[in-house]
């Protein structure tokens, strides 16, 4: 059949192409003939999550609430467009589907492992009152200045000439909070930040974790409505206010910590899993 020659079938009224007949039609018995419906549902479920294994149950129902039923129905439309075509035939596409099962079937593994975990409240805390810098939030404000604002060449001696300027910048700054001038405001007239420039250099509060260790460093020794020495970043200098570290056992900090307990756990029961599935 030639390429571009109408089908007798059509979806939604529109007439469908014949594709290429592909020559490489599976030979292995050993291959399955044809997908599933139980296979195909799946991998329609599947579809918004690729490129993020092991997603939670809650996050997978909120893809299957948010997925349109039209969008499905053109999916399994097509599907069958390409079935009657012979396209689930064909190699690649067998292979395909065999790797999605082998995901799936691995997700569902890592899943049921998973619900297993039993997470003592004990060791919840014990760790987070060991790592108070890791785990306690910070809520700061900062004003920023970048290496690239002279828009210097990207040579040694450009990104030297950036530097000294961005320090230059900082300094200046520096010496107006030093004799009193409002933080906010100098964060709005100086920062490199303009997102966060226009909220007086307010940003969002963060776990500890989740700082970058060199300003972690720089911070985690004040106290609430301190200002920071200038600290240098990958791409700028910071200057940092404090303005208020909460040590809470409770929301962001607990929900990291059980993560990270739960994963020591799968990181341990997986070999005994591989172990015992090489011995069979």
């Amino acid at each position: 059949m030639l390429s571009g020659a109408p089908l007798g079938n059509s979806i939604n009224g529109a007439d469908v192409p014949t594709g290429q007949s592909d020559s490489r039609q599976a030979t292995d018995a050993t291959e399955p003939a044809a997908v599933s419906e139980a296979l195909v549902a799946a991998l329609l479920d599947r579809g918004a999550q690729i490129g993020n294994p092991f997603p939670t149950k809650d996050a997978t129902q909120v893809m299957k609430t948010e997925r349109s039923a039209a969008k499905a129905a053109s999916i399994r439309n097509l599907a069958a467009a390409a079935r009657r075509q012979g396209l689930d035939r064909s190699v690649d596409v067998l292979r395909t589907v065999t790797a999605f099962q082998e995901m799936l079937l691995a997700e569902k593994l890592m899943q049921s492992l998973s619900d297993t975990i039993v997470i003592d409240d004990k060791e919840v805390r014990s760790q987070f009152e060991r790592h108070p810098d890791r785990y306690d939030e910070f809520e700061m404000s900062h004003i920023f200045f970048p290496f690239d604002e002279s828009n210097e060449p990207a040579t040694a001696g450009g990104k030297a000439t950036a530097k000294r300027e961005a320090w230059a910048r900082a300094e200046a700054a520096d010496a107006q909070l030093k004799a009193g001038a409002d933080f906010a405001a100098v964060a709005r007239s100086s920062s490199g930040d303009r997102e966060s420039a226009s909220e007086g250099g307010m940003l969002p509060a963060i776990l500890g974790a989740n700082v970058q260790p060199r300003f972690l460093e720089g911070i985690k020794g004040l106290k609430d409505g301190a200002i920071s020495r200038i600290l240098e970043g990958d791409d700028g200098y910071h200057i940092v206010l404090l303005n208020q570290r909460r040590h809470s056992y409770s929301g962001p900090a607990r929900d990291m910590i059980e993560r990270e307990i739960r994963a020591r756990a799968m990181a341990q029961l997986l070999p005994k899993i591989q172990s015992l599935d090489s011995q069979q």
